[in-house]
């Protein structure tokens, strides 16, 4: 599941990564001059671009904060699953009466 939630965030960061390399490059393409009718959607698609680049940014800062989580909680379980096994090493097999008894 974790694997799942990883992928999908990069899946995201990728799709936005790439609109945003869109938009940068029609941005900086001369195609238009300052002065022509097209100047009006300029200002938009420059909008546009400023809230792709502010929502790319979020989702990298969420995407580490995840990253960092999901490294903690794996480091956790590791720990819990060495205590487990220290503790069913030191009771032995078969005793007590857990799962591996019978």
């Amino acid at each position: 599941m974790l694997m799942e939630t990883i992928q999908a965030k990069d899946e995201v960061i990728i799709k936005l990564s790439q609109q945003l390399s869109d938009c940068e490059g029609g941005a900086s393409s001369p195609t238009w001059a300052p002065t022509s009718p097209v100047a009006a959607p300029a200002g938009r698609d420059q909008l546009e671009l400023d809230r792709l680049k502010d929502n790319l940014q979020g989702y990298k800062t969420q995407n580490k904060f995840l990253n960092k989580e999901i490294l903690e909680l794996s480091a956790l379980r590791r720990n819990a699953e060495r205590r487990e096994r220290d503790l069913m090493a030191k009771v032995g097999p078969g005793g007590g009466g857990g799962p591996h008894g019978h």
